[in-house]
């Protein structure tokens, strides 16, 4: 199906959870452009906020 040549978006977030075991992770995929784009900007705002450390920032996800 050709869709005019328009790619559709794809965002990925991987997200390490907890110290201990390396299979401690979560990933977050969408396709959605809202989702995307309010993720980037709390992505970046937390980033702003946290003086380059968000790394060392407790997050917490809820589903």
């Amino acid at each position: 199906m050709d869709i005019g040549g328009l790619c559709k978006p794809y965002g990925r977030l991987n997200v390490k959870v907890g110290d201990d075991d390396d299979l401690g992770t979560f990933i977050f995929r969408t396709t959605g452009y809202n989702s995307i784009r309010t993720l980037a900007a709390r992505l970046s705002y937390y980033q702003a906020v946290s003086s380059g450390l968000m790394a060392y920032m407790p997050l917490k996800l809820k589903l």
